[in-house]
């Protein structure tokens, strides 16, 4: 499976989990460090950065997504579905 592929598997998922919510998967191309998908559902904040086999984030996705968790958001860098259905759960305890 690509990055892409699992990208909308992801944005599928989160539309039906998180009905109403903003999503939003900006493109790098512009800014580095970026996190692949910004959520804001009922006012929670959540920052995910995906990653598919092997791959590791960055120097700077770390960096924004410690600057964003430290600014009370939910950030998580996904592998899988599971690191997805995580996030979700999080952000409805919220």
């Amino acid at each position: 499976m690509t990055e892409l592929q699992f990208k909308i598997k992801v944005l599928k998922y989160l539309k039906k989990e998180l009905p109403g919510a903003f999503i939003y998967h900006p493109s790098d191309r512009f800014q580095s460090g970026i996190p692949d998908l910004l959520i804001l559902h009922h006012g929670i904040f959540a920052a995910i950065e995906l990653k598919i086999k092997n791959n590791q984030a960055t120097k700077l996705q770390l960096v924004v997504l410690q600057r964003i968790g430290a600014a009370g958001g939910i950030t998580r860098i996904c592998w899988d579905m599971a690191g997805i259905k995580e996030v979700v759960q999080k952000i409805g305890r919220m």
